[in-house]
């Protein structure tokens, strides 16, 4: 599955619990490859604890979508105060 295609999918996934994706990223450390999602409530804040219910709530999904990816680990946060902003409601929020 290509990544616009994954951030289709994830972006629906969160949509129905009133949440955002920011950003979506592929990381490798070492020999470990990472999915990262940061995500937001529709004003910009996030918590641990729907993080954490976003990473076991979406997990069972991802393994459907990422068939042909063998071993990965799932990184759910926040997108961070550093963030580069990517248009004017990201600003507003």
């Amino acid at each position: 599955m290509e990544q616009h295609q994954l951030e289709e999918k994830i972006s629906q996934f969160l949509e129905k619990r009133s949440l955002l994706l920011s950003e979506l990223k592929w990381l490798q450390e070492g020999k470990t490859r990472i999915l990262q999602l940061a995500i937001m409530h529709d004003d910009g804040s996030m918590d641990l604890d729907t993080c954490s219910d976003v990473a076991e709530s979406i997990s069972p999904h991802l393994d459907e979508w990422l068939v042909n990816i063998d071993h990965y680990t799932l990184e759910v946060c926040s997108p961070g105060a550093e963030r580069v902003l990517k248009n004017a409601e990201e600003l507003k929020k």
